[in-house]
Formats: structure tokens, C-alpha cells, sequence
């Protein structure tokens, strides 16, 4: 009973202190694209992170109204990068944004969150941040530490 009550224990430790440190480890950044660039962003994170030698996979859906969320994953390396356009709840300012009645994706900015999908990577997965923060620059993307209210295409979206 107490060996038992020992292993259990040491078993939720371990478990909180991984998922701890996972946690602590993820980057969030924001990348704004424009009309010229918005289409080819998903396929250039991909290019970057076969580069970094992660294995990506790209989808998307399109609503009844025509927006279209993508969606992004590449993992490797015990790191984990993942991708999506912005959500916005359709209540932003209709000046800045335009008129939506419902929740849609923003399409021209877009989240990634690299993280470790291992213990104690955080280090490496900081690092691969860094680094795609910077090659997505040096592509034309505008990369932000805390998201934008909206993105100019999202005045034009269905």
C-alpha cells in the first residue's frame, strides 16, 4: 500500500513539473501579412520549418460565408510549431475592421506558438522562435509581440 502511495505521488509530481515546464516555454507571436503575401504565408512557415527540420502539415475550411481559417502544425526535433489565422469575434471597431455580424478568421494575421513537445527543450524552442521571427522579417512579414485589433484585409473579408 504505502509503495503504492509512494509511485502514485511521484507520478503526479512528475506530471505537474513537465507540464510546467512545457508551458513556461511556449513563444506567441503575431504576424501581419498584406494582400500581396496573405496567400503564400502558410507555405513559406512551411518552407521555414522543413528548413529547421520539422515536418509541417497545412489545412484549411471555408465557411458558408467564405472565410477561410488555415491552419498549421509542424512538429520535430521535440519542438512543436503551430499556425492559424487570428480569430476575431466580429464586435472589433466596423471602421478599422469592417462590418461582420459573427465570429470569423482574420485574413492577414495570423498566431504561431512554438513550444517543446518534450521536456526541457524550452531552450531549443525559444531558439527556433527567435530564429522564424526573424526569417519571417526578412520575407516582408510584419511580426508582432501581442496581436493587432485586425489586419487590413480583414476590412475586406466576406
Amino acid at each position: 500500500m504505502m509503495r503504492s502511495l509512494f509511485a502514485a505521488t511521484l507520478l503526479l509530481l512528475s506530471s505537474l513539473m513537465t507540464s510546467c515546464g512545457l508551458q513556461g516555454a511556449q513563444v506567441s507571436m503575431y504576424v501581419l501579412a498584406t494582400s500581396a503575401t496573405a496567400a503564400s504565408f502558410m507555405g513559406d512557415l512551411a518552407s521555414l520549418a522543413r528548413r529547421h527540420g520539422l515536418n509541417p502539415s497545412i489545412g484549411r475550411a471555408t465557411d458558408d460565408k467564405g472565410h477561410t481559417l488555415h491552419a498549421f502544425e509542424a512538429k520535430g526535433r521535440g519542438m512543436r510549431v503551430w499556425s492559424q489565422n487570428m480569430p476575431l469575434s466580429g464586435s472589433e471597431d466596423a471602421a478599422m475592421c469592417g462590418r461582420h455580424t459573427e465570429a470569423y478568421p482574420d485574413p492577414g494575421q495570423f498566431i504561431i506558438i512554438v513550444g517543446p513537445r518534450l521536456p526541457f527543450r524550452g531552450g531549443a524552442s525559444m531558439e527556433l522562435a527567435a530564429q522564424l521571427r526573424q526569417e519571417l522579417a526578412q520575407l516582408g512579414y510584419e511580426v508582432l509581440e501581442k496581436p493587432a485589433t485586425c489586419s487590413s484585409l480583414a476590412k475586406s473579408a466576406p
